[in-house]
């Protein structure tokens, strides 16, 4: 008879989907849907490999081999489990056992036993694992068999009782699940995965002393049961603290210090209390690769409280890079740059927080301020504009009065340091003719401290219908200095042009 197929394999047959000759049965409704993965090969067995060799299977080194198998999947860590393993399994019934249950894809799994059943048939392992593996898939009819064979053998076993509560569970029936898992436990009473399904089954019930209790009897059958730690140390966190929670993190991070999840609890418990722990973990977490945003910002926090500011940029940039619209890790990040005195990095970060607050008053002063500093001054005479107008909007302002005074006595000595004077109005022709003495008075002066200033310059100046300006634009500038152009555009932007809405290319010429 060929190799048993789990029993909801199908095949395609002249384009109709069919059930395999040699399975029982076909597959049922309430058959899981095995994830499909790339089958990993067959492990490579030792040369001397003698089945016969194989030791007698101990039902209670199977209950521990089932659940240090299922710890190592938890943790990520089940191929070096299978390492270790290699090395007895061709004699140790336990190695084999936690071998082949540690092949975190389920049929994978039930290939490795299914094969060993169908090579040995004289030998109850293979049977053992198919029956639990056929019970768990809650495929009844194909478990019957198996099953028969190992209760023939040993009575009821701790790991098959397991195996049905599992069964009742998948179903949703947690009484009747409950009564397997007890049972488990009377039969075995150091059956660490049974005393682990019954705590968090006794937590989801709202019963948190039982479930502790059991947790705790996990724990004694196994000291080093990371999966039972991590139960107890989720449930008391959430019941009562990060810092009652502290100690069991910790304990599940001797068992498992390469688990992200726990180093991300670990440290948030420690904020506060000791941020070097903290960062440390947090850092640990990131390194072992849980890179996303939340991580990345809880460091960059914990970075800040310890003035690591070099850090604390690094994490912060990753945490933006990650999402780009979170407003407030955008404000963090250009608070440091400020702070690092990285004012191309703050520039660009003070720009882009406009994207998200367009009439942030604090933002634009300190937006007219650096412009100021970097001799900007079409920029900074537009920030401080900017910064006047939402004043006499009325908008809601961040900055006190006290502040915005102080900025208007700077806006105000820089348009005279501009030589921008008051507005005034006239015809086209009048509006240039004014614009370009007062522009005059700028050329002089610019051309004390630079020599080779000449040219012209040329723009493109737009008024509305009531002769306003309202945008002026250089379109080309042979001088090129930013306060000549600051001066003009200054000018331009205080006019009144006669003629309604219009739009006018006007050019300025400047001679030594």
């Amino acid at each position: 008879m060929p190799g048993l197929l789990r029993p909801f394999h199908l095949i395609a047959l002249t384009g109709v989907l069919l059930c395999t000759t040699f399975t029982v049965g076909c597959v049922t409704d309430d058959a899981p849907k095995r994830t499909r993965v790339a089958p990993s090969p067959m492990f490579n067995q030792p040369r001397d490999y003698k089945p016969a060799q194989l030791g007698p299977v101990d039902p209670v080194a199977i209950s521990f081999a089932l659940a240090e198998a299922e710890d190592a999947i938890a943790r990520g860590v089940q191929k070096n489990l299978q390492a270790q393993k290699q090395t007895d399994m061709a004699t140790s019934s336990k190695s084999l056992f936690a071998f082949y249950w540690a092949e975190a894809d389920e049929y994978e799994r039930w290939k490795y036993f299914n094969k060993f059943k169908n090579d040995h048939r004289a030998q109850i392992f293979g049977p053992l694992g198919i029956c639990l593996i056929y019970t768990e898939w809650r495929v009844t009819e194909h478990a019957e068999k198996p099953c028969a064979q190992v209760r023939k053998k040993f009575g009821d076993l701790s790991v098959m009782e397991v195996a049905q509560g599992r069964y009742w569970e998948g179903k949703g029936n947690t009484v009747e699940a409950l009564k397997h898992y007890n049972n488990a436990v009377e039969i075995n009473s150091e059956d660490v995965s049974a005393h682990l399904a019954i705590g968090n089954l006794k937590a989801a019930n709202g019963d948190g002393s039982s479930a502790l209790k059991a947790w705790d009897r996990s724990i004694r059958a196994w000291p080093k049961c990371f999966r039972c730690y991590r139960a107890k140390a989720q449930f008391v966190e959430a019941k009562f603290g990060l810092s009652d929670a502290l100690p069991i993190w910790e304990e599940v991070l001797k068992i498992a210090p390469e688990d992200t999840e726990s180093l991300t609890r670990y440290a948030k418990a420690q904020v506060g209390r000791d941020d070097n722990k903290a960062l440390f973990a947090y850092e640990t977490a990131l390194k072992g690769g849980k890179k996303d945003f939340m991580t990345y910002m809880a460091a960059a926090q914990i970075a800040i409280r310890l003035a690591q500011l070099e850090k604390s940029i690094g994490y912060l940039e990753e945490a933006v890079a990650l999402d780009k619209t979170n407003r407030d890790a955008w404000w963090t990040l250009t608070l440091q740059y400020e702070k690092a005195a990285l004012e191309d990095k703050y520039l660009e970060a003070l720009n882009k927080m406009l994207e998200f607050e367009p009439k942030n008053d604090d933002i634009h002063l300190r937006l007219a301020r650096l412009y100021h500093k970097k001799e900007s001054m079409v920029d900074c005479l537009k920030h401080y504009r900017i910064l006047k107008e939402l004043v006499k909007e009325g908008q809601s302002l961040l900055l006190s009065k006290a502040v915005h005074a102080e900025a208007e006595k700077e806006r105000l000595k820089l348009l005279d340091q501009l030589k921008i004077a008051k507005g005034f109005h006239g015809s086209a022709g009048q509006v240039v003719g004014t614009v370009q003495y007062r522009a005059n008075k700028m050329f002089q002066q610019r051309l004390k401290t630079t020599e080779d200033l000449g040219g012209s310059i040329r723009l493109l100046v737009t008024t509305n219908a009531k002769s306003r300006v309202e945008n002026v634009e250089i379109t080309d500038d042979q001088i090129n200095d930013l306060w000549m152009a600051a001066n003009v555009i200054g000018n331009l932007r205080r006019a009144i042009i006669w003629g309604g809405a219009k739009r006018y290319n006007i050019e300025l010429v400047f001679e030594k």
